[in-house]
């Protein structure tokens, strides 16, 4: 059969935290007591059926980045043998970042300045290939 639809967002959620975890790895120690992402809503829209051993590629991307929330696009790929991509799926996945109240609360919270840093670069690195393309 082909792979369960509910993998996707497994596979989105991944990408999202490897991404975090590659720029603030310190943040990944402990309960969240120096912030964490929360996700508000995320989807996939399906265009083609996985099977399994197929090899699936993964790319993330940031849509759109305010002070305490992002939206990222991803796109899904298969893998062919000969080096082609077939697009499988895209999506959304839209966060926010917190820190707790004493009671537990998640309060929405800036970004960390490493964070910030990594997504002025990945705004400005997309505005040089939107040139590079024209």
């Amino acid at each position: 059969g082909n792979i369960y639809f509910a993998n996707y967002y497994a596979w989105q959620g991944r990408v999202r935290d490897q991404y975090f975890y590659n720029i603030i790895p310190d943040y990944f120690r402990g309960a969240g007591e120096k912030g964490e992402l929360l996700c508000l809503e995320c989807r996939v829209d399906h265009l083609r059926e996985a099977m399994p051993f197929d090899h699936i590629l993964v790319i993330l991307a940031l849509k759109t980045w305010r002070t305490c929330s992002a939206v990222f696009h991803f796109e899904y790929f298969r893998l062919d043998p000969d080096g082609s991509r077939v697009k499988l799926a895209y999506g959304e996945h839209e966060a926010i970042w917190v820190t707790r109240n004493k009671k537990g609360d998640p309060i929405p919270t800036p970004f960390p300045n490493l964070v910030e840093e990594a997504f002025h670069q990945a705004i400005s690195e997309d505005a040089k290939n939107a040139e590079g393309s024209l």
